[in-house]
């Protein structure tokens, strides 16, 4: 019965080691991760309701990665969980809306000059995903 047990054991970690292998760990983004992001974003797609525009701004503040996120329904929402697996850096943050805060995650993939953007919201309750680009310049 133990032999059963542990080769029962072993074929369940030899097969789950290929699809943990393929997730990155997640660590702690830096200023260098986030460097080529800096700035005033639009981020703009289609969701299930229609068509979205959110403004990002991401910056450095005592070291650390942090963002700010707002649309015409959303206030502004401070962002300081964000990390980076793989190439993506990942947003996690809390919300409110109408008095619920909903748990929230933005995946970001750099790509050149824009960036894929892929928005969770509780917990995959609803998901979206655009583009980002850089604002254009406020006129002086």
């Amino acid at each position: 019965m133990l032999r059963l047990f542990t080769s029962a054991c072993l074929v369940l970690a030899l097969t789950s080691a290929p699809a943990l292998a393929q997730t990155p760990a997640s660590t702690p983004a830096t200023e260098a991760d986030v460097q080529t992001l800096l700035g005033d974003w639009t981020i703009s797609g289609e969701s299930q309701m229609g068509p979205f525009v959110v403004a990002l701004k991401m910056a450095v503040a005592e070291g650390k990665p942090v963002a700010t996120l707002s649309s015409e329904v959303q206030a502004p929402t401070e962002i300081t969980d964000i990390t980076k697996s793989g190439e993506d850096l990942v947003l996690t943050y809390w919300f409110d809306y109408e008095g619920n805060s909903i748990p929230s995650v933005l995946t970001i993939t750099p790509k050149a000059d824009k960036f894929d953007a892929y928005f969770s919201f509780a917990d995959g309750a609803f998901e979206m995903g655009g583009v980002g680009e850089k604002a254009a310049a406020a006129a002086q």
